[in-house]
């Protein structure tokens, strides 16, 4: 028995330990403590100089390559501000989706002007989001595109030329006609590609002959998701079956678009899956002609749905034309 007591009493003298010692090991804790902290925080904040000094270094390199002014400057640093980290600047000079997110955020809330924006944009070289991409701006329509215009109850098929930092320039078809533009003057324009119809409203200002000058615009909204635009017009067109010996029967369009239409179906004659040939005069225009294929039937089979597959764009081109006639008595 005294010799377990004296074990006992060998282990409660080996844990018990002095103040000193106590103190002493706290100390070399917090000691050891101290110094990965230091050394942590010191590392971090060295890996945070390299950081901005890059990023300065990455945004002078393309400031200088993209010839940027003090204004073009004070835009960034204000753009900047709708990015989570400021001092990333750069990627407003180098990320066009970056670039497009902070502008489209800022210019809502009216922080930015749209004429600025559009200027440094098109200097940066962001007006290429593709052919059938959503534009975010009107220097982001491709070159090239046909799009519509409505000036003064009119409408003008034009074909958009490369961006100017302060206009969109487009080359209008005004046949032989002298028509004005006025400069200041409200013009309304739009541009279909897969992705929808957009449109997005403008000033003239300048014309030179056929080329046509307007303000840029941040703002520019999708008025319709499907391909190709569709509208509602009575406008009378002749239809038959493709190949077939029999004349062209007369009917009507329920709406008509660039990649397709509805229109009624004489005596009810014609069958989901045929191949049909319409025909129709647009006013002062010489005649369309459209090969068409027919999705489906509706109402007792009384009208019609056709897609014209593969359409000429210079076909479509005058479809739209006819749709955006705001003085034509058949839409």
């Amino acid at each position: 028995m005294d010799a377990i007591n004296q074990v006992l009493e060998g282990i409660k003298l080996a844990l018990h330990h002095s103040p000193l010692q106590i103190a002493l090991a706290v100390g070399a804790a917090a000691l050891l403590f101290l110094v990965f902290t230091t050394y942590y925080l010191l590392d971090r904040a060295r890996q945070q100089r390299t950081e901005l000094k890059r990023n300065r270094e990455t945004y002078l390199v393309l400031k200088d390559r993209h010839h940027l002014n003090p204004s073009d400057e004070d835009l960034i640093y204000r753009l900047a501000h709708a990015l989570r980290t400021p001092q990333k600047k750069y990627l407003l000079l180098s990320n066009q989706g970056v670039f497009n997110a902070c502008a489209h955020k800022l210019v809502g809330e009216g922080e930015v002007p749209e004429a600025a924006v559009s200027a440094l944009r098109v200097k940066l070289g962001f007006f290429a989001d593709g052919p059938d991409a959503s534009p975010s701006s009107s220097a982001s329509l491709p070159t090239g595109a046909a799009v519509v215009l409505r000036y003064r109850n009119r409408a003008f098929r034009a074909r958009v030329l490369d961006p100017l930092t302060s206009s969109l320039r487009l080359r209008v078809d005004i046949g032989q006609e002298a028509v004005v533009f006025f400069a200041g003057s409200d013009i309304q324009l739009t541009f279909q590609n897969r992705r929808g119809t957009f449109t997005f409203s403008s000033t003239v200002q300048m014309q030179n002959g056929m080329f046509l000058f307007i303000a840029h615009s941040e703002e520019v909204q999708r008025v319709q998701r499907r391909e190709h635009f569709r509208r509602q017009t009575s406008l009378p067109v002749y239809i038959k079956s493709t190949g077939g010996d029999e004349r062209s029967v007369p009917s009507h369009f329920i709406d008509l678009g660039g990649g397709g239409a509805s229109l009624y179906n004489p005596g009810t004659r014609f069958r989901q899956g045929e191949e049909v040939d319409l025909t129709f005069h647009p006013e002062s225009e010489e005649r369309l002609s459209v090969t068409a294929h027919v999705v489906r039937t509706s109402h007792g089979k009384k009208v019609l749905h056709v897609d014209f597959g593969h359409l000429r764009e210079s076909v479509r081109d005058r479809i739209y034309h006819l749709l955006f006639d705001k003085n034509s008595s058949r839409t």
